[in-house]
């Protein structure tokens, strides 16, 4: 969906990033992060894999930031994959809401649904 022939210098940089971080689950991920909230783990899990299977953005964490890494991504094309995943609707005023992190996203599906 949002395959680049060529990819940018952030793509390679986040790519890189990445290979040097640990493997963290998704139950790690969900610990880590959000167990102490109303986010659950169903949640974080299916947006993770969301990310991963259409921006190759596999093992997150709340800070990556789908924006900053592919300059010309569309977070609206994002939005819409979740929102299928989840069987929601992102509606124009929560697009103010989302700040391109993976943090952002998984925040607003969790309220919305």
């Amino acid at each position: 969906m949002f395959s680049n022939l060529f990819p940018s210098s952030n793509e390679r940089e986040y790519f890189k990033l990445v290979a040097k971080r640990p493997a963290i689950t998704n139950d790690e991920f969900y610990i880590t992060h959000y167990q102490n909230t109303d986010i659950t783990l169903d949640t974080c899990t299916r947006v993770r894999r969301v990310l991963c299977e259409q921006l190759r953005m596999c093992n997150t964490i709340p800070n990556d930031n789908v924006a900053v890494v592919y300059d010309d991504i569309d977070i609206v094309e994002v939005c819409f994959e979740i929102a299928e995943e989840f069987g929601i609707t992102f509606n124009n005023s929560d697009f103010q809401e989302i700040d391109g992190t993976v943090d952002s996203l998984i925040r607003l599906t969790q309220l919305l649904i």
